[in-house]
Order: C-alpha cells, then structure tokens, then sequence
C-alpha cells in the first residue's frame, strides 16, 4: 500500500497523470493483493492529496487527476482472482480453497459442517504450524463420521468448538485475515472435491467478509469446545 500511495503521490507533481504512470499504477495494483477496504483508503488518500494541492488556478487540472487516479483505484475487475465463483465441473475447486487458506497472514476461522478432505486439512495445519491463528466451527454430528478429520485438527492444537442441539451447523464458509472469504455448496470432502457438482465464491467484499465475521463470532460465542 505504501508504494502505491508514493506513486500517486509522485504521479500529482506536475498535476497530470501521464499514460506511463497509469500503467505503473495498474501493473501495482495487479500484481499486489489489495482488499476493496484497502482500495477505498487508496482513493480517499487520493482526494487527500488532491484537496491538499488544489488551488483556483490549478484546480481543474487536479480534478481530473483525481478522476482518473481514482478511475484506477475503483476498477475492482482487476482483482478477479479474489471476487469469483468457482464450479466444479470447470474449475479446481480444491486448490483454489488450498490456496486462498494457505495464504493466511494473520488468522484463519472455519465454519464447516464436515471436513474430510485430508490434502484441504493437511494446508489447514501447515497454516496453524506457521503460527496463523486458527479456529475451527462444525456440527456435532459430522466429527464421529469415518474418514472426518475434525479430530486429526483438534490433536494439532487447533481450537475446535461443535453445537450441542438437534439442528445442524451446515454453514459452509472460511474467513481469512478477515478481509477474504470463502463459501458456497462445497463441504471439505473427497467426494465434493472430485464427484460432486459443487461451487464457491471466494470475495473480498468488505461488507459481505464483515457480515460472515459476526456469524461467525455469534456461532463461537454459542458452542462448546471438544
């Protein structure tokens, strides 16, 4: 984020945002990983700058600057990789789950109804192993199934917690960093991995990514550990 807001910077100096420092700042953009969260504060900071540097003589020149800075910052297709929807008959749905969890920073928070996938939960203790916090929420009566790997989690040290009433936990989603999230259809098993007809969408819309958070939370706060 840093060196975007320094090429922003540097691209208001002379009050216009040439062609080669467009492409610069969208070449950033698409190679950086970059939340809509984060993105909005880019364009915020941009406006900053702009109101900082404006004046009566030069004002329709920064106001233009702005517009297509901004133009920029707010084309969120150039993050397709975190907002899209994933089928199995089509794409690999696995790997795709594999690779947004192994990419946890900071935290990781699963709400499964069952987990048996052992290459999805293997990823799952690499991520716990390399210090990522990790929790894990699923329903009670999925934990005793033959090949369920809730247990094989639970021994690593992972935070495990089940609902303790008749009715079934059967979310099917996955917070990262609190800022990527993971759902759909799909449960963590072989069979959905490699039978199923079975979709995701992973997203990193702050608002969607914030409500799964307060379920989440709620969920955590109601249930047992095991």
């Amino acid at each position: 984020m840093d060196k975007l807001k320094d090429k922003i910077k540097a691209s208001l100096d002379d009050v216009f945002l040439s062609r080669d420092e467009a492409h610069d700042i969208l070449q950033t953009l698409k190679e950086e990983y970059l939340s809509a969260q984060t993105r909005i504060e880019l364009m915020k900071y941009a406006t900053w700058l702009a109101s900082e540097k404006a004046d009566a003589t030069i004002y329709p020149f920064v106001f233009k600057w702005l517009k297509k800075v901004n133009r920029l910052l707010g084309d969120f297709d150039t993050n397709k990789k975190h907002n899209n929807a994933y089928f199995s008959h089509n794409d690999d749905i696995r790997g795709r789950v594999i690779e947004v969890i192994t990419n946890a920073g900071k935290s990781l928070d699963i709400c499964l109804f069952t987990i048996s996938d052992n290459l999805i939960s293997g990823s799952i203790i690499d991520v716990f192993r390399k210090g990522i916090a990790t929790r894990i929420i699923t329903d009670d009566e999925k934990i005793m199934d033959r090949g369920s790997d809730i247990f094989r989690l639970k021994n690593e040290g992972i935070q495990v917690k089940i609902d303790t009433d008749k009715s079934l936990m059967h979310h099917k989603f996955a917070i990262v960093d609190r800022l990527n999230l993971i759902t759909g259809s799909y449960n963590w098993t072989r069979a959905a991995s490699e039978s199923n007809n079975e979709n995701i969408i992973v997203t990193d819309n702050y608002r969607i990514v914030e409500a799964y958070i307060d379920e989440f939370e709620r969920l955590w706060d109601e249930m047992n550990f095991i």
